[in-house]
Formats: C-alpha cells, structure tokens, sequence
C-alpha cells in the first residue's frame, strides 16, 4: 500500500495536540508539510520534527503533486475556502470543526468532493472519547428502561477574556461554534435527529466580545437532551447525565488523556473519575470508563482512501451537525423553539 502523504494547514491547539500526534503514530501517513506564519512554532517544529516542511502559504501544498491528504486545523475563518481549494486541487480533506456556517455551504463542499471523487471528513474527533464510547456500551446494555433525559456538557472556570481570535468577532466566533458540534454529534449518534430544539447564548465574563456560555435543548417524543458550555463553573456539573425509568449515569469530569493514541484495545482508565450508575437513590455501582481512541479516526481515513470509500456515515453527521447548529443560531436570535424539517432526514 501506498503511503498518504499529508499537509497540515494550521499549527494551533488542534494541529499540535489532535492531529499530529495521531498522524505521526499511523505508519500509513507521512506528515511532509505544516503551514504556520508563528516563528516560535516554526523553531519547536524544526526542533522537535526536523523531516517535515514549515510552509508559509497553502498554495505551497497544494501544487504539490505528491500531496494526498489535506488537514485543514486553521481559525474557523478560511474552512471554507480552504476546503474547496483543496478539493479543486485534487485532494483529501479533514477539516477541523466548525466546519461550515450553513447547511448550503456543507452541501456545496461535499457535492464538490464527489465530483473531484475524493474524501471529505469533519474532524468530529470526540466520538472516540473514553466517556462517550462507555456511554454507547452502556446504552447497548440498557440498564435504563425509558430514557427521558440526557445532560452532555463542557464546562470549564475560566474567568479572564483571552486575546484569542476564538474570543473576538469573526466567523463562527465563541463558545457555540467552538464546543456544540462535539455535544451535538454525541446526540444524534445516540439518539437521531430531534424533533425541535431551542438555544440561548450568554456573555457571562465581564468584557466577553463573543459568547462564553451557551445553553441548548435539543426535543425528542419523550426525551429531552440538555447541552451546554460555560467558562464561569466553579464546581462543574456533570460532564453527562443519563436518567431512566429504572437508572441514572453520572459521569463527571475530564477523561485523563482526554485523547489516546495507541493502539491498546478495549483498556479502561485508571483516572479516578466518576462514573456512577444509580439503580436507586442511595444504591450505586461504579462503571469503569474506556481509555478513548481518537486514533480511530485517522486509522478509518486511511482505509477508506486506500479503499475509495467516499461514502459513510461521517457525511451524514457532519451535515447533520452543521444543520442543526444553523438551526440552533436562529433559535438564538428569535428566542423560539424551532422545528426540525423532515428534509433533515435525508442528510
């Protein structure tokens, strides 16, 4: 088999922690290019990773014809157009979330990467979460009877503004953009589409430009899914909650890694988190949590590429993900439940 040579466009947080470390352990990849304009990030790359290329503009990956995989881990700003060169120039994307501001706009992109017959995917990368991945064992097991509510939160005690671009107005700026797609994409790879939803965004820190907090429902029949994300949580709520007719889950905390890069099967962490099942209100057991394998992602990528497998079911979601939260934006704005169209059913 051949190797996948890949271009990492953009070296923040979520080139460094997610996409290289995932990229370099998959001998199926060979990371020849990163694109970073920060001269401190270049002289640790050039230290730390001497065989790959500091490229300065993306034009430089993609006239090269040996390029075959494109990562797009910039600000939320060029995602789009970004994607669509890429794709016009002949490759593979992986773009970072948020993906795009519309529903139309997802379409377009992924209408695009059929016609040029290559792969697009969003780096929903948080389904292979420890925590998620034993919430979906034990949801098989069913200790629950009725399900009737779900929490999934990411709340955090951050009290300064940061002069982060994250923090400041733009394209799909703040606390929303930036966390939802992970909560969303956890509930309807549990639950399918909701039948409304309604969100409500906050600037809770003195001086916030965008929003910190938001707070969303997302409505099923006989089920509600509650998601949010703060900076000014003290003491967090629980990271999920599950209730039941006959159980309830709590798990609280981060899972520590949150992501894992090795190849070690069905391991269990040894975090100490909770992670508590009550079958009563004073009866409990404690539910181990699955060490999370985000390696997951780029090892699947690989042999779908290899495989010309252009279809799934991570096209679905990401469009999914994206209608919803366009959805969840317009919510915002007028203050009212919205109903999900029956065309989301085809995505």
């Amino acid at each position: 088999m051949n190797k996948l040579y890949v271009a990492i466009i953009g070296y923040g947080m979520a080139g460094r922690l997610f996409h290289l470390p995932p990229l370099l352990g998959n001998p199926m990849y060979v990371v020849k290019y990163i694109m970073t304009n920060n001269e401190q990030t270049i002289q640790e790359l050039k230290s730390n990773y001497p065989s790959i290329e500091i490229i300065h503009q993306i034009e430089e990956a993609l006239t090269d014809q040996k390029i075959d995989l494109m990562v797009i881990a910039t600000p939320n700003d060029v995602h789009y157009a970004y994607t669509e060169m890429s794709l016009l120039a002949g490759k593979h994307v992986v773009c970072e979330k948020p993906f795009v501001e519309s529903l139309q706009q997802a379409n377009f992109l992924f209408e695009l990467a059929a016609r040029q017959k290559k792969i697009l995917r969003v780096f929903h990368n948080r389904q292979y979460d420890g925590d998620i991945l034993t919430i979906h064992e034990l949801i098989k097991q069913n200790p629950f009877g009725r399900i009737f509510s779900m929490t999934a939160r990411f709340d955090f005690y951050s009290p300064q503004v940061q002069p982060r671009w994250r923090e400041r107005p733009g394209v799909m700026p703040g606390k929303f953009y930036d966390l939802a797609p992970h909560l969303i994409d956890h509930v309807i790879r549990l639950f399918g589409l909701p039948k409304s939803l309604q969100m409500k965004t906050y600037k809770d820190r003195e001086g916030a430009l965008v929003d910190d907090h938001f707070e969303m429902e997302m409505y099923y029949e006989g089920l509600t899914c509650y998601l949010g994300a703060g900076q000014l949580f003290r003491n967090p709520l629980p990271r999920f909650q599950i209730d039941g007719t006959n159980a309830s889950y709590y798990k609280y905390g981060f899972d520590q890694p949150d992501v894992n890069y090795l190849d070690i099967g069905d391991s269990y962490q040894s975090s100490g988190l909770r992670s508590e099942l009550y079958t009563s209100q004073h009866e409990k057991v404690n539910i181990p949590i699955l060490i999370g394998k985000h390696y997951l992602f780029y090892d699947k990528l690989a042999k779908d590429i290899q495989n010309n497998i252009t279809q799934d079911s991570d096209k679905s979601y990401a469009l999914k993900v994206v209608g919803l939260m366009e959805i969840a934006k317009k919510s915002d704005q007028i203050n009212q439940i919205i109903e999900i169209p029956q065309s989301f059913q085809k995505l």
